[in-house]
């Protein structure tokens, strides 16, 4: 009986033993059972900042040309809103192959420019961009300076209404001379002087409803001539010129009768 007893206790025994030998090791949760190579990618390089291209206009003046045709200068007057920087200052434009230069309606080279153009320059530049560069123009349009000695134009807008008796006809009849009584308002400055009017081939001369020339009028007529000013802020320089002009004879003094 002491041997069965005996026998049975190696028996659980031994199974006790095979069973810890085959049961795995336990592993803390974070640790993997087995290793493995470890794989490693890399991102791909961004940039500190992306090139967005922006629109730049400048306006100004050619101030100078570089001797190899590939640069000038001008002076920037006017800019849009992202070259508001070069405004005011005396910058270098570069060109190339691809820049397009026009002057006058043409297709020109830069070296066909002449010094005080008027300049618009489109170029292109980064908007994150903080280095100062070169602009490289894309596109160059050129106009010849305003010319200091010209006058300017007049544009009329105002009626001027002239009312008066006619004191000369040139010989040339293309002008004659009134002194002038009334006016409609735009007119008062001309009120009690004598003035110079113009007259041409579209204006119209009329006497006792017919249409006359200036040499067909007399001395002393009574006249009433039409005639425009220029806009406010523009220069008025030449003589008045008449878009037309109505006549009628002066009034003849009354005659007196004296009875016996």
């Amino acid at each position: 009986m002491k041997f069965r007893v005996a026998l049975v206790t190696v028996l659980f025994a031994g199974l006790a033993a095979s069973f810890a030998v085959a049961a795995p090791a336990k592993t803390p949760k974070n640790q993997t059972a087995t290793d493995t190579t470890a794989t490693t990618t890399t991102a791909p390089y961004i940039p500190e900042w992306v090139c967005h291209p922006s629109l730049l206009v400048m306006t100004g003046t050619l101030a100078s040309v570089t001797d190899d045709q590939l640069s000038f200068t001008m002076l920037v007057k006017h800019t849009n809103r992202h070259a508001k920087t070069y405004k005011g200052q005396t910058i270098t434009v570069k060109v190339d192959a691809n820049t397009t230069i026009w002057r006058l309606g043409k297709r020109v080279a830069l070296g066909d420019l002449t010094l005080g153009d008027r300049l618009v320059v489109q170029s292109r530049a980064c908007k994150n961009s903080t280095d100062p560069v070169v602009p490289l123009a894309a596109r160059v349009r050129a106009r010849p300076a305003k010319d200091a000695s010209t006058e300017r134009v007049c544009r009329a807008r105002f009626a001027l209404i002239l009312r008066g008796p006619l004191a000369t006809v040139a010989d040339d009849q293309l002008s004659l001379t009134m002194l002038v009584k009334h006016s409609n308002k735009h007119a008062r400055a001309y009120e009690g002087q004598t003035i110079t009017v113009q007259v041409d081939t579209n204006t119209r001369i009329w006497r006792l409803g017919k249409k006359v020339g200036l040499g067909d009028l007399t001395l002393g007529d009574r006249l009433v001539v039409q005639t425009r000013a220029c806009k406010k802020g523009t220069y008025v320089t030449a003589p008045l010129l008449a878009a037309r002009v109505l006549d009628r004879p002066a009034k003849t003094a009354p005659t007196t009768t004296t009875t016996s």
